[in-house]
C-alpha cells in the first residue's frame, strides 16, 4: 500500500514521510543515510561532532551512493563555563579500576560551527536540521537562499513557537520516549518530558508550521498514529541502531539486542547533556550527582576514556547505550528491509 503524501513529502520530494534520525557518534554512516534515502525515506547524517573536512567527505560519500534527498544535522553552539566539581571527579576515579580506564583531563573542543555551516552551504545540501537551540537567523536565511529545507527540534510548546518565529520549515517534536540526547533549549529538560503524541497534538493547536513526530516510534502502527495525530512525518532513531549499515560498535548492537528485560533512564552523567540510555550501574551510581555534573562538552571529554574502554571490554555496567524507551523492539536487518516492513505494517496495523 502506498504511503500518504504529506506537506513533508511534497516539500522534500520523497515518497515516505519518514526520517532516519541523526544520531551522533558514528551511527549514521554514509551507507545508512544512502540506504534509507534510496528506500524512499530521508536518511540523516549526524554532523555535529564532525570536523569540516570530515563533514565534506561524508556528504560526498553519500552523494556517491544516492541521488535522493538527505538531511545533515548540526549542534547549535552554546557557551557554558563551569568548574569541574571535585565530587564528580572522585566518583569517576572510583570507577577506574572496575571499568579499566584512566581519567584524562584533556577537554576536546567542539568543531567550529561556522566552518561546518560553510561546508553545508557549499555542498548545497537538500535538508538541514539542528538541535540544542536556534542558530543565528542570518545562517538560516543563507540556507533558505540555497533552497535548503530547514528542520528545528523542540521538546515543548515554547520552543516550537521560537522555532516558528525563526522561520524553520518543519518542527521536529521530540517526545519523552526518544533515545539519545534531549533537545531542550528553553527551561529545564523536565519541562520537555511530554509523550510524543501529546506533544504533537498540543503544539499543533498553537503552531502553524508542519510538525514531525519523534520518539517511541518503532512500528508501522506507531507511524500511522503519529500521522493521525497531525504530524506531517515521523523521525525514527532507535529502530535503525540495529540495522546492518549503522556504524555503532558491535558490542553496542549486541547489548541493544540482548537487553530485552532492561529499561532506560535519562542521565547527564555521560556527556553533560541529558540523554536517554539503557540503565546500568554507571547511571544509577551517578544519579545523586546530577546537579553537579559539568556541562557539555566537558563531561563528554572526561568520560570518553571510560566509554571507549567499556565498549572494548563489552562491559555493560559502564557502556553509554543511547536508546529509546521501546528499544526492545529492535531487530537486526538491512535498513531497506526495515523500511519495507514498516510499509507493510502500516495499513495492517491501522485497519
Amino acid at each position: 500500500m502506498h504511503w500518504p503524501q504529506t506537506e513533508f513529502t511534497e516539500k522534500v520530494k520523497n515518497s515516505i514521510p519518514l526520517i532516519q534520525a541523526p544520531m551522533a557518534g558514528g551511527a549514521t554512516t554514509p551507507e545508512l543515510v544512502a540506504a534509507v534515502s534510496n528506500a524512499g525515506a530521508i536518511g540523516s547524517l549526524a554532523g555535529g561532532m564532525l570536523e569540516p573536512d570530515e563533514l565534506k567527505k561524508a556528504i560526498r560519500k553519500i552523494r556517491d551512493l544516492t541521488r535522493k534527498p538527505f538531511n545533515v544535522n548540526l549542534f547549535t553552539p552554546t557557551s557554558i563555563h563551569q568548574a569541574i566539581s571535585f565530587p564528580f571527579l572522585e566518583k569517576l576515579k572510583e570507577f577506574e579500576r572496575d571499568a579499566g580506564f584512566s581519567i584524562s583531563m584533556e577537554i576536546h573542543p567542539l568543531p567550529n560551527f561556522e566552518k561546518q555551516v560553510a561546508v553545508l552551504l557549499e555542498e548545497e545540501i537538500p535538508i538541514f536540521s539542528f538541535t540544542f537551540g536556534i542558530p543565528p537567523l542570518a545562517c538560516l536565511k543563507d540556507f533558505h537562499r540555497k533552497g535548503t529545507v530547514i528542520l528545528g527540534t523542540a521538546t515543548h510548546l515554547e520552543e516550537a513557537l521560537a522555532l516558528q518565529n525563526a522561520g524553520v520549515d518543519f518542527i521536529v517534536c521530540q517526545g519523552k520516549e526518544a533515545g539519545g540526547h534531549r533537545a531542550t533549549f528553553i527551561g529545564p529538560f523536565k519541562e520537555g518530558l511530554i509523550s510524543t503524541l501529546e506533544l504533537i497534538r498540543s503544539v499543533k493547536e498553537k503552531v502553524k508550521k508542519p510538525l514531525i513526530a519523534s520518539g517511541g516510534i518503532m512500528r508501522g502502527h506507531d507511524i500511522q498514529m503519529a500521522l493521525d495525530a497531525g504530524a506531517a512525518a515521523v523521525q525514527m532513531g532507535t529502530a535503525f541502531l540495529a540495522c546492518h549499515e549503522c556504524g555503532i560498535d558491535p558490542n553496542y548492537k549486541r547489548a541493544l539486542l540482548a537487553g530485552k528485560n532492561k529499561k532506560t533512564a535519562i542521565t547527564n552523567a555521560y556527556t553533560g547533556k541529558w540523554a536517554r540510555c539503557i540503565e546500568n550501574r554507571f547511571i544509577r551510581e551517578m544519579s545523586p550527582l546530577e546537579e553537579i555534573v559539568p556541562p557539555y562538552p566537558v563531561t563528554q571529554s572526561l568520560t570518553a576514556p571510560l566509554r571507549k574502554s567499556a565498549l572494548a571490554a563489552n562491559n555493560s555496567d559502564f557502556m553509554c547505550l543511547y536508546a529509546g524507551e521501546h528499544f526492545s523492539l529492535c531487530e537486526s536487518m538491512p535498513a531497506q528491509e526495515l523500511i519495507a516492513r514498516l510499509t507493510l505494517e502500516r495499513p495492517a496495523r491501522s485497519a
